[in-house]
């Protein structure tokens, strides 16, 4: 439950020490399921792969931290699952570590400010707009270039 965990946080210790809290707690739930997914079903694994599943675990194995955040942010599946799953590949443990704090910062400035404004309403939280416009721009950037995508594609089909 990490959303609630974030939302907790935020209201107990403030937007910043809640984020931090939160990845921290991320970097500690990444680790152990890592862990559990390396020591329960990597050999398993190992023995079974074949083919493009042998080519996917070496993707993993030369992945680096970008990779791993890239899968992060894809909603594929939950955190825990992510975890373990990244545990039974040839993936190194650093760069997976670091990718999932990465890309759970986010969620947690973003939470944490939420809960932080939710515990006193009549203070102005500009953290809590912080996670809003930085998807705003996100949306905007590519809502232009799926435009511009559009009006080639128009132009070339016209001429």
């Amino acid at each position: 439950p990490r959303t609630f965990i974030t939302l907790a946080a935020g209201a107990i210790f403030g937007p910043l020490e809640g984020a931090a809290y939160a990845l921290g707690a991320a970097l500690v739930a990444a680790a152990i399921g890592f862990t559990v997914g390396r020591l329960l079903g990597r050999e398993f694994v190992a023995e079974r792969v074949r083919g493009r599943l042998a080519r996917l675990d070496r993707w993993f194995a030369r992945q680096s931290v970008f990779g791993v955040v890239t899968v992060r942010l894809l909603p594929i599946a939950g955190f825990g699952l992510v975890s373990y799953g990244y545990g039974t590949t040839a993936a190194r443990l650093a760069p997976f570590l670091t990718g999932s704090v990465i890309a759970s910062a986010p969620t947690a400035f973003g939470y944490a400010a939420i809960g932080a404004a939710v515990s006193s309403p009549g203070h102005i939280n500009w953290y809590a707009a912080a996670p809003a416009s930085l998807g705003l721009i996100a949306s905007l950037v590519l809502v232009r270039q799926w435009w511009r995508a559009q009006r080639r594609g128009a132009a070339g089909s016209t001429g």
